[in-house]
C-alpha cells in the first residue's frame, strides 16, 4: 500500500517535470525548391485571388531570399527554455491587461478570421502580443522579406 502511494508521487512527480521541461522542436522540412521559384507562385496566386499587380509589384519586386532570418529562427534560444522560464519572462500584466482589450476592440476582425481559418482569437492575440507587442515592435528586419523568407 505505501510502495503503491509512493509509485503514485513519483509518477505524479515525472509528468509534472515532464510537462516544465522544454519540449523539442519540430523538424524542419528541407526545402527543395528555389526561392524565385516559390516568389513567381506567390504572386500568380495573389493575383489570383484578386490581389492588383500594382500592389504585388509594390509588395514583392527585388524580394530576395534572407539567409540571416533563416539564422535567427534557427537560433532562438527561448526553444531551449521550459515553458514556466518562457511564461515567466514574456507573460506580462500590460500584455495580460492590454490583450483581452484589443481583442474586444476588434472583436468583428476576430470573428471573420475565425470564421474563415478557424484560429479563434485568443490564440491570434497571443501570438500578436509575443511577436510583436501588439504591433510596437516589428523588429530590425523587413517584415515581408522576414515572412517570404520563412
Amino acid at each position: 500500500m505505501l510502495r503503491g502511494k509512493i509509485r503514485s508521487i513519483a509518477l505524479a512527480a515525472l509528468a509534472v517535470a515532464a510537462m516544465a521541461a522544454p519540449a523539442p522542436a519540430a523538424p524542419c522540412r528541407n526545402n527543395t525548391g528555389s526561392f524565385e521559384r516559390w516568389l513567381d507562385g506567390f504572386k500568380q496566386e495573389a493575383a489570383s485571388q484578386g490581389v492588383s499587380r500594382a500592389t504585388i509589384s509594390a509588395a514583392l519586386d527585388g524580394m530576395s531570399f534572407d539567409q540571416a532570418i533563416i539564422n535567427r529562427d534557427h537560433g532562438q534560444g527561448v526553444f531551449q527554455q521550459s515553458f514556466l522560464q518562457f511564461s515567466d519572462r514574456m507573460v506580462s500584466r500590460d500584455r495580460l491587461t492590454t490583450g483581452p482589450r484589443l481583442m474586444q476592440k476588434h472583436a468583428a476582425l476576430f470573428a471573420r478570421i475565425e470564421q474563415q481559418y478557424g484560429v479563434p482569437a485568443p490564440v491570434l492575440v497571443a501570438f500578436w502580443g509575443l511577436e510583436s507587442d501588439f504591433g510596437s515592435n516589428n523588429g530590425r528586419y523587413p517584415i515581408l522579406r522576414a515572412v517570404a523568407t520563412l
